[in-house]
């Protein structure tokens, strides 16, 4: 008689399937006591340290278990459902993507500041996927795409030149320059103006938006120096091995093509003076002997 009470108890304060939520700080919202009301009483689903599920009787027995005891009204109603809890099979939160502000591919509208940002990016990509899931290298990137954006139309950058590509001062910095310039990788340079040519700024401003962009490229240049600069060597090394053997090979087999020439030409040409060689000799041999009359008495 008396858990059927309690249940009717339940059931009249509460309509099925309410779901209650306590929480005990109300500094941090991710610390809650969660119920749903049921046929026969309330169903704990989630409690801080809890591993499974925990059934009470009755609204004032799971208020009981609670820290501090609240009263009811203390509860937060959180939503009304019309279908039963099931309970999901445990599954292991994946990671969440971290997400990169990488520019487009450079068009004609695109923002001009930002195409060395995106060749930056995929220096990162190819040196060492695994940096993509750093977050302090991934917030350290937007920060930095965000700084050239905000000097459109101050600052213009440009990818290198596909021979270049692998080139460590694309992205080094060279330390200890004489001019803010020359500490930047050489892809950076002051916007003109399309009709008139003119610069849009005088050359202080130009020096001070520089010294800006280092300021915020030098902690992830700090970051990445040690996988991106040894693998754009090796593979400068590897891409001019791969083109100078290409080269080394072609000239071989022309020049031992020329040799094969030259070697028919000269052994015609010796074949030819050996002959006659051998025609003098043989005259040179005639007079080596007596001299006889030719005529007969």
């Amino acid at each position: 008689m008396k858990s059927c009470a309690a249940e009717k108890e339940v059931a009249t304060m509460y309509p099925l399937h309410t779901t209650l939520r306590f929480y005990p700080c109300d500094e941090n919202l991710d610390v809650h006591y969660t119920a749903v009301v049921l046929k026969e009483g309330l169903l704990q689903v989630k409690a801080p340290g809890q591993t499974g599920k925990q059934h009470f009787e009755s609204i004032d027995a799971w208020l009981a278990s609670l820290p501090g005891s609240p009263p009811i009204h203390a509860l937060s109603l959180q939503c009304l459902s019309t279908k039963e809890p099931v309970e999901r099979s445990t599954r292991h939160a994946r990671p969440k993507k971290v997400k990169w502000n990488v520019p487009s591919k450079p068009t004609i509208r695109s923002i001009n500041s930002l195409p060395w940002a995106r060749y930056l990016y995929c220096m990162i990509k190819e040196a060492n996927p695994e940096l993509l899931k750093n977050e302090v290298i991934r917030d350290l990137y937007n920060e930095l795409v965000s700084c050239l954006t905000s000097y459109t139309g101050h600052i213009e950058t440009r990818p290198p030149y596909f021979y270049k590509r692998y080139c460590l001062s694309s992205i080094q910095l060279k330390e200890g320059a004489d001019t803010i310039v020359g500490v930047l990788p050489p892809l950076f340079a002051q916007h003109r103006n399309l009709h008139t040519g003119d610069y849009q700024h005088t050359s202080a401003v130009f020096q001070e938006n520089l010294n800006h962009v280092l300021s915020v490229y030098r902690p992830l240049y700090e970051q990445i120096k040690f996988d991106v600069l040894p693998y754009m060597e090796r593979r400068l090394y590897e891409k001019k091995a791969k083109e100078r053997k290409r080269v080394c090979n072609f000239l071989v087999a022309r020049y031992n093509a020329s040799l094969m020439k030259l070697t028919r030409n000269f052994e015609a040409r010796a074949q030819y003076f050996r002959y006659y060689i051998n025609s003098f000799e043989k005259e040179l041999a005639t007079y080596q002997e007596p001299f006889q009359s030719a005529i007969k008495w």
